[in-house]
């Protein structure tokens, strides 16, 4: 019963781990898109 527990546990870590790096991926991704947006749209304004 115990290497249940032990196993859940550790697929759980390693959801949790990806989920971090796919969030932290999303974050570089949106700030690089939001980055480039804000650059389009100040040359669009000169």
């Amino acid at each position: 019963m115990g290497g249940d527990t032990e196993t859940c546990c550790h697929a759980g870590n390693r959801m949790a781990a990806i989920n971090n790096l796919f969030y932290r991926f999303n974050f570089k991704l949106f700030g690089i898109t939001l980055t480039a947006h804000g650059h389009l749209s100040l040359s669009h304004l000169k």
